[in-house]
């Protein structure tokens, strides 16, 4: 049990997530765990506390904890071994903190269950947001080191590149420098990141990815959890508009005891209109693996208006786009599921602009 209790936190109770954080930092329980852990960040969407434990425990075997609790101990098989899997209970996004490898052992544990829920999606952070999240530490911690990152750019992105601004590029790069590589490689070829790790030594080291998991190597792990808390005004705005969207049903004029259904838009306002040229390119930036979308239906762009219908890979979900260059209506058509519409949103932020935000109508 205390290797699989890796956090040693059997019998604790906390108040919040800091205290959790804290303490693990001052009683060092990860300094023997021999494997880094990962806490991936989620989307709750649930409308109550019980639903959500409901499906934890259609997926996962309860180890201690209950239900009042913030904090749960389970269990995850993954080709016959028990994999540890904390989740911390918050009512918009939730925490899940395990060993699991991330390219072994989590495909088919935790990601398995956030892709067969629709209440609950990735904690996904854009590339825009994760540069200036890079930019937080690098400002925080002036002698940080940058060892590892991966970057990619659209031959459509407007993030401005001194060499062949019409090149889709994405690269990876290992070395002592690279956080020196970076700040060249963004102003040189225009990329923004989507995996990064960050490094200081003998105080941290820890690794960010797009889909919201801190893979935590060694050190603190409060600095990678704060920076983590930084998203979570942003993500709540975001919530908060897709929630505003999707099925409704309206009482039928003609007939009193007749509802009618329809689907109520989101909307992302923009802060500059979006030019044909961009949107030429629609098809292929949305076929991108990452967004895992595709595409059933695009109208020519007019002057006036453009419109989409993607297809989620995972659910094969339907969501309608309709844009007239100063602001996009998100129609989800199959349900509201949550993960899509937050790929939606960073798909335009990474591909038209980086200043849009999420809007009720």
């Amino acid at each position: 049990m205390p290797e699989f209790d890796f956090l040693d936190a059997s019998g604790q109770a906390f108040s919040d997530e800091r205290n959790l954080f804290e303490y693990v930092d001052r009683n060092d329980v990860l300094e023997d765990v021999g494997r880094n852990v990962n806490i991936i960040g989620s989307v709750n969407n649930f409308n109550t506390r019980r639903e959500f434990f409901a499906a934890i425990e259609s997926n996962f075997e309860r180890i201690w904890g209950e239900e009042e609790e913030n904090l749960e101990l389970l269990s995850a098989n993954s080709d016959g071994r028990a994999i540890p899997y904390y989740v911390y209970y918050d009512d918009d996004f939730p925490l899940f903190i395990t060993t699991a490898n991330i390219s072994e052992e989590m495909p088919d544990t935790i990601e398995k269950f956030i892709v067969s829920q629709p209440n609950i999606g990735r904690f996904w952070i854009s590339m825009q947001e994760m540069d200036s999240m890079r930019a937080r530490v690098v400002r925080e911690d002036p002698d940080v080191i940058i060892p590892f990152f991966t970057g990619h750019r659209s031959k459509y992105s407007d993030v401005p590149a001194e060499k062949r601004e019409d090149v889709t590029r994405t690269m990876t790069y290992w070395a002592i420098d690279g956080r020196k590589t970076y700040k060249e490689m963004r102003k040189k070829y225009g990329i923004l990141p989507t995996n990064i790790r960050f490094e200081r030594p003998d105080q941290y080291k820890f690794g960010l990815k797009q889909e919201g998991i801190i893979t935590h190597q060694k050190g603190t792990i409060t600095k990678a959890w704060d920076l983590f808390q930084s998203q979570k005004e942003r993500q709540l705005i975001l919530k908060r508009a897709i929630n505003s969207g999707g099925a409704h049903s309206v009482e039928s004029g003609v007939y009193p005891d007749h509802r009618i259904s329809s689907t109520k838009p989101w909307e992302i306002d923009l802060t500059k209109p979006i030019s044909g040229d961009p949107l030429e390119g629609f098809e292929s930036r949305l076929s991108e693996d990452r967004w895992k979308f595709g595409l059933s239906e695009f109208s020519n762009p007019t002057n006036s208006r453009f419109s989409a219908e993607v297809i989620d890979e995972d659910k094969f979900g339907r969501t309608e786009i309709e844009g007239n260059w100063k602001s996009i209506r998100v129609y989800p058509i199959d349900g509201n599921d949550i993960d899509p519409q937050f790929r939606v949103f960073n798909f335009v932020q990474d591909h038209f602009d980086a200043s849009c935000e999420p809007m009720e109508v």
